[in-house]
């Protein structure tokens, strides 16, 4: 890894510990038909809504260009698909 993309990988990864680190999951689902469509996304991904009143919002990328999956460690529920 160059050192540039290290910088950032660093940069990003304290900035996502110290936005999430701590916060609870209170609610997940899909996205509703009407958010799906102001997207412009054809599929839907889940939404995890956060206590602080945030919400995380699966993408395929960063530039938000459709639903994307989830991976997890959980032996039965190993990937929130996109539907």
């Amino acid at each position: 890894m160059d050192k540039e993309k290290l910088k950032l990988k660093v940069q990003w990864g304290k900035r996502v510990r110290d936005t999430l680190k701590g916060k609870t999951i209170v609610d997940a689902r899909y996205l509703k038909g009407t958010e799906q469509q102001d997207l412009g996304w054809d599929s839907a991904s889940i939404v995890l809504f956060l206590d602080d009143g945030n919400y995380l919002l699966v993408c395929m990328d960063d530039e938000m260009n459709g639903a994307g999956a989830l991976r997890t460690s959980y032996e039965d529920l190993s990937m929130i698909p996109v539907v």
